[in-house]
């Protein structure tokens, strides 16, 4: 399996000069995790050799995030999407991450779903690709719609989040 990865990560492209068969695994993104445990993967440090024989990479290094982290958040996939459920229930916002297993700050939930509204037209854009438009809602809240398409798109998916980052190879928020 793991044979299989490199194979992977060898014919990819490098994202800064397009060219194929130079990318090396260079190291970890570690980060916090639950409960503020440092030492965390939350991704891997990719490198495109420009070094030893007939190697034309350009010599910089990117980053790939696993697709059960959200970028610039220390809060996982499933936790997001399980606040996501609650807040389309009805919930208010600042009960939406109640039973969590991290500790977050008064406001840390109403950052998030900030975060979240901002980033709805970038999901749905990548929603309607993969389904179309949505189904008729009773919702007048685009942002409730959102997360009920997100449902209806991934509907085998334990956490759409994840598998929304492992289909379309995008963070799931772009800023």
């Amino acid at each position: 399996m793991f044979q299989n990865k490199l194979w992977i990560i060898r014919s990819s492209l490098c994202p800064h000069c397009n060219v194929v068969g130079n990318l090396i695994l260079h190291g970890f993104l570690i980060g916090y995790g639950e409960d503020d445990q440092p030492g965390f993967h939350r991704g891997r440090r990719m490198y495109c050799s420009n070094r030893g024989n007939n190697k034309t990479g350009c010599g910089k290094t990117f980053s790939i995030l696993y697709s059960d982290c959200i970028k610039h958040f220390s809060i996982r996939a499933k936790e997001l999407w399980s606040a996501l459920r609650n807040i389309a229930t009805g919930v208010p916002v600042y009960k939406a991450f109640e039973g969590s297993s991290y500790r977050f700050s008064e406001s840390f939930p109403y950052s998030l779903w900030r975060t979240f509204k901002l980033n709805c037209s970038h999901i749905r854009s990548y929603l309607d690709k993969k389904r179309g438009p949505p189904d008729c809602c009773p919702e007048s809240c685009h942002h409730i719609t959102t997360i009920l398409d997100l449902e209806q798109t991934f509907p085998d998916s334990k956490c759409p989040v994840s598998t929304f980052q492992e289909s379309n190879n995008v963070p799931f928020f772009k800023s």
